[in-house]
């Protein structure tokens, strides 16, 4: 039996220290900022340049990785001598999934069925927290369909609970009606979203102040937090004081310090700066 590598695309926002740690190889994602194409992993923009551009209007973008550099990454690891469960951007988010999945069948022709490639549901670092809970899993004692069912499973415990600070954002990349939007704007509300049991972007609550759907981001994760992992992750676009903020509300309400990361250029590309979200597992997604 093969060891097995957990791979996921570099959406998942893990730091260098947590894929390290925990055995996890990423795939990088492009994008391009006022016509100069960049990668998350081999030609990074920071993430100050980066929402400095945003804020000023200028065009921004993502691409999906394609059906060749997917096939290229899970090569590589094959060669190596590891199966893979590759743990997915949520396939009704992007169609970076399905490229991948296209690639491991590929690949399947020359290698054999060595690949799983599992929908996480999900983004960011809620991703990430799959990847991290099914490599904990993944003690090299399993079978591949052992790891990826159990990648499957904690993928529908993965709750992600986002707010937003400007909706034009969201509206650009088709995740809300520019109307919706611009009545949003205007009444400043500040709605609550989370990813739902399809993967997609879904709009639970409307608040009126930042600081209350703040309040809200801490409640639902209070109230929702399960003991399948002791892990929370707050991910920020450039607003790290909000995150100290909620961070510290959670803590208190239960005892946990939630783990603190920049949200990626290529998430807050659609979410704009200013996004705050938590992940956390329950026993239902949130």
């Amino acid at each position: 039996m093969n060891k097995i590598i957990i791979t996921a695309e570099d959406t998942c926002d893990l730091t260098p220290e947590l894929r390290k740690q925990y055995n996890i190889r990423t795939i990088g994602m492009n994008l391009t900022v006022d016509g100069v194409e960049y990668n998350s992993l081999t030609k990074p923009i920071s993430s100050d340049e980066f929402y400095k551009a945003m804020k000023e209007d200028k065009k921004v973008s993502t691409s999906l990785v394609n059906e060749y550099d997917a096939k290229q990454f899970l090569e590589k690891i094959l060669k190596e001598g590891y199966d893979i469960v590759h743990i997915g951007f949520s396939r009704n988010l992007s169609g970076t999934y399905n490229n991948v999945l296209n690639a491991s069948e590929q690949l399947k022709q020359t290698y054999g069925d060595r690949i799983r490639v599992v929908d996480s549901l999900t983004a960011c670092i809620g991703q990430g927290l799959a990847a991290i809970i099914t490599s904990e899993y993944n003690d090299g004692t399993k079978s591949l369909d052992e790891v990826a069912s159990y990648a499957k499973e904690i993928s529908t415990h993965v709750s992600h609970v986002f707010i937003v600070d400007h909706l034009k954002y969201l509206a650009r990349t088709g995740r809300i009606s520019k109307l919706t939007a611009g009545i949003g704007t205007l009444l400043q509300i500040k709605p609550v979203l989370h990813a739902d049991d399809e993967g997609r972007l879904t709009n639970i609550q409307k608040v009126i102040s930042r600081k209350k759907s703040i309040q809200v981001l801490a409640d639902k994760t209070i109230a929702s937090k399960n003991n399948l992992s002791d892990k929370i992750f707050i991910a920020h676009a450039n607003c790290f004081d909000d995150a100290i903020a909620l961070a510290n509300i959670i803590e208190k309400g239960l005892n946990i310090k939630p783990i603190i990361v920049d949200m990626s250029v290529i998430i807050g590309c659609h979410t704009g700066p200013g996004a705050l979200a938590v992940f956390f597992t329950s026993d239902q997604r949130q």
